[in-house]
C-alpha cells in the first residue's frame, strides 16, 4: 500500500505535507467533521480516519500504471443518457405534434359540441315548447271529456226523465182506460137501474089500474049489495095483488139501492183512480170532488129511494091488513046481510086505501125515476170524469212525447259532446305522441352533444396530458443535459488530488 503523507493546505490548496516539513507538535488539534462523500472524522489530537466513499466503478475511473484513467463506462453512460435525452426530446416533439394536433381535435370537438349543446338548447327549447303545447291539448282535452261527461250525464237525466215522464204518461193511460171501463161499468149500470125503474113504473101503472078495477069493483058493490061478498073477495084479491106489487116495489127499492151501492162503488173506485191522476199533476182533484159530491149524492137517492121503500112495504102491510078486516067484515055480512052496507062501506075504505096506496106508488116510482135520472147524470159525470182523465193522458202522453223528443236530443248532444272529447282525446294523443317524438329527438341531440362533449373532455384531457408529457421529458432531457454538462468525468489533477489528499 502506499503511504501518503499527511495532507495540508498549501496556499489554500490541499496538498502533501512537503518533504523536509513536519507536523508542529504545540499546535492544538481540533474536530474535523466528515463532509459529503467522505467517512469517518472526529477530533485531530488523536489518531483518525478520513476515507472516501466510492460507489463500484465511480465515474469509471481506473490505474493505468501509477495513473488515474476512465474505463469509458461514464462516457458511455454520458453518451447513452445523451442518446435517451435526444429521444426523449424527439418523443417530446412527437408528444407535443400529437398534444397541439390533439388540442385542435380537442378545438374542433368543442366547436361541434358547442354547437350540439345550442342544437340541444334548442331541441330542448322545441321538447318544452311541445310539451307546453300538449299540456294545452290535453287540458283542453280533459276539459272536452269534462262537458262531455256533463253533457252525457246531463243526456242520462233527461232519458231518466223522459223515462219517468214516458212510465206516468202509460200509468195516466192505465187509470184513463181504468177510469173509462169504470165509468163504462157505471153507464152499464145505470142503464140497467133505468130498465129496472121503468119496469118498478109499469108495475106502479099496473097497480094503478089495479086499484081503478078495485074502486070500480067497489062502485058496483055500493050499486048491489048482493055482490058485496064477491066484491070483498076481488078487494081481497086486489088487496094480495097490491101486496104482491109492494113487494115487487120493495125488490125494486132494493135493487135501486144495491145498484146506487154499485154506483157508489163505481164513484169511490172514480175518487181512487182521480186520486192516482191527482198524482200525476193533473186536475183529477175537483174532478174526484164533483165525484165524490154524485156519489154523496147517489148514497143519499138511495137512502130516499130505500127509505120511500120501507113507506110502501108499511103501506102494503096496512092495506094487507085491510084487506084481512075487509075477510073479517065479509065474513060477518055473510052470516049478516045487514052488515053488507058496511062491509061495502068498509070495501069502498079499502078501495080509497088502495087508490092512495096506489098514488103512494105511482109517488115511490117517480122518486124511483128521479133516483135512475140521479144515476144516469152520475153516470155522465163518471164519463165527463173519465174523458177528463183520458184527456190527462193523452196530455202526459204529449208530455213523455216531448221528454222523449228532449231526451232524444240530449242524446243526440251527448253523442255530439263525446265525438267531440274523442276527438279532442285524439288531438291529444297526436300532440302528446308529436311531444314525446320532439323529446326523443332533444334526448337524442343531448346525447350526442353529451358524447360530443366526452369526446372533446377525453381530447382535451389527452392534450393536457401531452401537455405534461412535453414539458416533463423536456426536463427530463434537460437533465440529463445538465447533469453530463455538470458531471462529464473527473479531470486527471481532480483525481490524483484526491486520491493524494485520501491517501
Amino acid at each position: 500500500m502506499v503511504v501518503r503523507r499527511p495532507v495540508v493546505l498549501v496556499s489554500g490548496a490541499l496538498a502533501e505535507l512537503p518533504f523536509g516539513d513536519s507536523i508542529i507538535t504545540s499546535a492544538s488539534g481540533g474536530l474535523l467533521t466528515a463532509g459529503s462523500g467522505l467517512v469517518g472524522g472526529g477530533n485531530t489530537d488523536s489518531t483518525i480516519r478520513l476515507d472516501v466513499a466510492f460507489t463500484a466503478q465511480p465515474s469509471g475511473l481506473i490505474y493505468v500504471g501509477n495513473e488515474i484513467s476512465v474505463d469509458g463506462v461514464a462516457l458511455k453512460r454520458s453518451t447513452d443518457a445523451l442518446a435517451s435525452g435526444n429521444a426523449a426530446l424527439l418523443d417530446s416533439t412527437n408528444a407535443l405534434a400529437s398534444g397541439n394536433a390533439a388540442l385542435s381535435n380537442a378545438a374542433v370537438a368543442l366547436s361541434s359540441g358547442n354547437a350540439g349543446l345550442t342544437e340541444a338548447a334548442i331541441a330542448i327549447a322545441s321538447g318544452n315548447a311541445a310539451l307546453e303545447v300538449a299540456e294545452t291539448a290535453l287540458s283542453s282535452g280533459n276539459s272536452s271529456l269534462q262537458l262531455g261527461e256533463y253533457a252525457l250525464a246531463s243526456g242520462n237525466a233527461a232519458l231518466a226523465d223522459a223515462a219517468t215522464s214516458l212510465a206516468s204518461g202509460n200509468a195516466a193511460l192505465l187509470l184513463s182506460e181504468e177510469a173509462l171501463a169504470s165509468g163504462n161499468a157505471a153507464l152499464i149500470t145505470n142503464v140497467r137501474a133505468l130498465a129496472s125503474g121503468n119496469a118498478a113504473l109499469e108495475d106502479a101503472s099496473t097497480a094503478l089500474a089495479s086499484g081503478n078495477a078495485g074502486l070500480a069493483d067497489a062502485v058496483a058493490a055500493v050499486v048491489s049489495g048482493n055482490a058485496s061478498l064477491t066484491v070483498s073477495v076481488s078487494a081481497l084479491a086486489s088487496g094480495n095483488a097490491a101486496l104482491t106489487d109492494s113487494e115487487q116495489a120493495l125488490s125494486s127499492g132494493i135493487a135501486a139501492v144495491s145498484l146506487a151501492n154499485s154506483a157508489l162503488a163505481s164513484g169511490n173506485a172514480g175518487l181512487a183512480d182521480s186520486a192516482v191522476a191527482l198524482a200525476s199533476g193533473n186536475a183529477a182533484l175537483v174532478d174526484s170532488a164533483v165525484a165524490l159530491a154524485s156519489g154523496n149524492a147517489a148514497v143519499v137517492l138511495s137512502n130516499t129511494a130505500l127509505a120511500s121503500g120501507q113507506a110502501s112495504l108499511n103501506l102494503a102491510n096496512v092495506a094487507l091488513a085491510s084487506g084481512n078486516a075487509a075477510v073479517a067484515v065479509a065474513e060477518s055480512a055473510a052470516v049478516s046481510g045487514n052488515a053488507s052496507i058496511s062491509v061495502s062501506l068498509n070495501a069502498l075504505a079499502s078501495g080509497n086505501a088502495g087508490l092512495a096506496v096506489a098514488v103512494q106508488a105511482q109517488a115511490s116510482g117517480n122518486a124511483a125515476l128521479e133516483d135512475l135520472a140521479g144515476a144516469a147524470a152520475s153516470g155522465n159525470a163518471g164519463i165527463a170524469l173519465a174523458l177528463a182523465a183520458q184527456a190527462s193522458g193523452n196530455a202526459a202522453i204529449s208530455d213523455g212525447i216531448v221528454a222523449l223528443a228532449s231526451g232524444n236530443a240530449g242524446l243526440v248532444l251527448a253523442a255530439a259532446a263525446a265525438a267531440s272529447g274523442n276527438a279532442a282525446i285524439s288531438d291529444s294523443a297526436i300532440a302528446q305522441a308529436s311531444g314525446n317524438a320532439a323529446l326523443v329527438v332533444a334526448n337524442t341531440s343531448l346525447a350526442s352533444g353529451n358524447a360530443a362533449l366526452s369526446v372533446s373532455s377525453t381530447a382535451l384531457a389527452s392534450g393536457n396530458a401531452g401537455l405534461v408529457i412535453v414539458p416533463v421529458a423536456q426536463a427530463s432531457g434537460n437533465a440529463a443535459l445538465a447533469a453530463y454538462a455538470a458531471n462529464p468525468g473527473l479531470s486527471q489533477g481532480a483525481a490524483i488530488g484526491l486520491i493524494i489528499a485520501l491517501s
